[in-house]
């Protein structure tokens, strides 16, 4: 009976799993061919108008031949025994699709490496959109995976130069990466369909229940027991319901560390290769893949944050930070932006604005940089200007209102209402020109309700926007309102230094060791890398660091572990605590005081970039002296 019933579950999983694939295939078959012609677009110019159009006519073929699939499983009534079928002829037209795809870098690909990285983009791009489609099976992921990606490695590897070399097992190293993701994705749409399925029976069971409840109510003994019976089942069910949560908390966690990881380690190396001798092309190139970068660990941020939010993890801060300071930082990166488009920026800021307050500088500083991205982005000529001023005072909160305003393209009135639902812009057209999500501005929304304010927008079409929102933040009664201007924010970048000091890298992973050893020397400190918690213990019981970067994951012995016994030891023998600074991938809210709890000093986030690394050792090393710890 047990083998049977689990027989059934698989049969009814294995249906849901198709129905899944064919209801999600409508939309992702007519963006495949909207790539496709973006292929032809690249591609003219480089290689033959005739094997093109085969190509075109090819994956046309198999993309109509897949449509027509689809409408007749919509057309069709279903039975467990026709899912085998529709799922293998789903499977074999995914197959099919995905040889078509490879044939653009085993027959078809360019020889300019601008048209290269299209290419490689394009089937980057199409492999990522294959997990949301086929994730509800991993054969029709790797159907399509498989032969995207490896044809596109091997041409890579085939091709002579050092970009050619590097660039095939980084597209390997993609394809690992999405397959994990995949396979996380995979794991919980089974979870679902199996709590789908159990709450059904559930609910079947229950109703079946009541029935006998009606025809047996003379018995009381009987409707009392069903009664206990319920009590049991919607405990169950709140349980399972329960555990799904959790469940998503634990994936979130698990996908800001497995992205983060490689992004720092690409974002990282394009940071410091910026900082080479590069030809102009070259350059452009590099400064091309690293603002591409940012704006996919944007996106990635921002699904996290919507995700954080929808499921109720997201979690404010409430500690005291320098708003002057805060607004120092986001100037300069305003000014830089401004500057690159040749925008003209200016940040109004009052001089009696208070300087200690009390909230979450990170959350705050997110809004404003998501509000000033938009401006710049959406403004091609003119300026771009922050306002900030004191809405309302009271002896121990302070409300403040903050202003973005550009001459940009303008929101259309029937668009303004809608602006901050989630994966909104204006029109298609915006979408397609200036890209994004569509996620930032509800983002921001939810933050300002949670900070206690309100957001809106004023726009005209091709008359600029303005932007605007207040928030709550507790301020010390005895600061006195009237700042001297002269301790009003300069809004001035930090100037560089350079460290002498000796530094212990604890990180298993080699491209993000490598990152930190180059980011280090170039700032003048002495660097020595260990792979995991355990050696780390080793390297400070022979010799004497003034700093250690500690990877909170690790094998064997983990960041806090290793740290906790490094602070054990450092109390029994009387020693000056060494200063040790949290590295990790995972930015789920609470996660900063664990690290802090465990005995480490500081926290920093990857991905990171040069001058963030730069002002944690600032903050925690000697600048042009020696160092206490090094020796003479």
């Amino acid at each position: 009976m047990v083998a049977k019933e689990s027989r059934n579950t698989n049969e009814r999983v294995y249906a849901g799993q198709v129905a899944l694939l064919y209801s999600n295939a409508p939309v992702p078959y007519l963006v495949a061919l909207l790539n496709a012609i973006l292929v032809l677009y690249v591609e003219s110019l480089q290689t033959s108008f005739r094997a093109l159009l085969i190509w075109f006519a090819c994956l046309t073929l198999v993309t109509l031949g897949r449509s027509a699939l689809v409408y007749r499983y919509m057309a069709n009534s279903r039975t467990s025994e026709s899912s085998v079928f529709w799922g293998r002829s789903y499977l074999l037209g995914t197959f099919l699709s995905g040889i078509a795809w490879g044939a653009v870098p085993l027959f078809l690909f360019p020889d300019t490496l601008v048209h290269q990285t299209v290419i490689a983009l394009v089937l980057a791009g199409m492999a990522l959109g294959a997990i949301s489609v086929h994730a509800a099976r991993m054969e029709d992921v790797l159907a399509f995976l498989l032969p995207v990606l490896l044809p596109l490695s091997a041409q890579f590897y085939l091709r002579t130069g050092e970009l050619g070399q590097v660039m095939a097992p980084l597209v390997l190293l993609y394809l690992v990466v999405v397959t994990i993701v995949a396979w996380n994705t995979h794991r919980m749409v089974r979870s679902m369909l199996l709590l789908r399925f159990e709450r059904q029976d559930l609910l079947s069971r229950m109703e079946l229940d009541k029935r006998k409840a009606d025809q047996l109510n003379s018995q009381l003994l009987a409707e009392i027991e069903e009664r206990r019976r319920m009590e049991v089942y919607l405990r169950q069910a709140k349980e399972a319901a329960e555990a799904a949560n959790h469940a998503k908390s634990v994936f979130l966690a698990t996908m800001s560390h497995e992205i983060r990881t490689p992004m720092n380690g690409v974002l990282g190396m394009l940071e410091l290769l910026l900082q080479t001798d590069l030809s102009s092309r070259q350059w452009h190139l590099a400064d091309t893949a690293q603002r591409s970068g940012q704006a996919l660990l944007a996106i990635i941020n921002d699904v996290l944050d919507m995700a954080k939010i929808e499921a109720g993890r997201l979690e404010m801060e409430n500690a005291p930070f320098d708003l002057h300071a805060l607004l120092e930082d986001i100037s300069a990166l305003m000014l830089e932006q401004a500057k690159i488009k040749g925008l003209a920026a200016k940040f109004d800021v009052p001089v009696e604005m208070p300087q200690s307050v009390q909230g979450d500088p990170g959350r705050l500083r997110q809004i404003l940089l998501n509000l000033l991205d938009n401006a710049i982005k959406f403004t091609d000529q003119g300026e771009v200007q922050v306002s900030l001023r004191i809405h309302e005072r009271q002896r121990k909160t302070i409300a403040l209102w903050f202003a973005v305003d550009d001459t940009g393209i303008g929101i259309a009135p029937e668009v303004q209402a809608r602006v901050f639902e989630s994966f909104t812009q204006a029109d298609e057209t915006t979408t397609r020109r200036y890209g994004g999500t569509g996620l930032g501005l509800a983002i921001c929304r939810r933050l300002v309700h949670l900070m206690g304010g309100e957001i809106g927008v004023e726009s005209r079409v091709e008359a600029g926007s303005r932007f605007w929102f207040t928030v709550k933040l507790a301020i010390d009664a005895e600061q006195t309102s009237d700042i001297d201007a002269a301790t009003a924010p300069e809004l001035q970048q930090d100037t560089a230094h350079a460290f002498y000091a000796k530094v212990l890298i604890a990180e298993d992973n080699p491209i993000n060791q490598e990152l930190l050893r180059y980011m280090l020397e170039q700032l003048g400190c002495r660097v020595d890398a260990v792979g995991n918690g355990a050696e780390a213990l080793d390297a400070l019981g022979r010799e004497m660091y003034d700093m250690v970067l500690m990877d909170c994951q690790m094998p064997e012995l983990d960041g806090l572990s290793a740290t906790r016994q490094v602070r054990q030891r450092e109390l029994g023998a009387g020693t000056e605590p060494t200063p040790i600074i949290a590295l990790t991938a995972n930015a789920m809210a609470g996660f900063r005081e664990q690290c802090l709890a465990a005995g480490m000093n500081d926290y920093l986030t990857k991905p990171f970039r040069q001058t963030q690394l730069q002002k944690i050792l600032a903050r925690w090393l000697p600048t042009q002296g020696s160092s206490s710890r090094m020796a003479t």
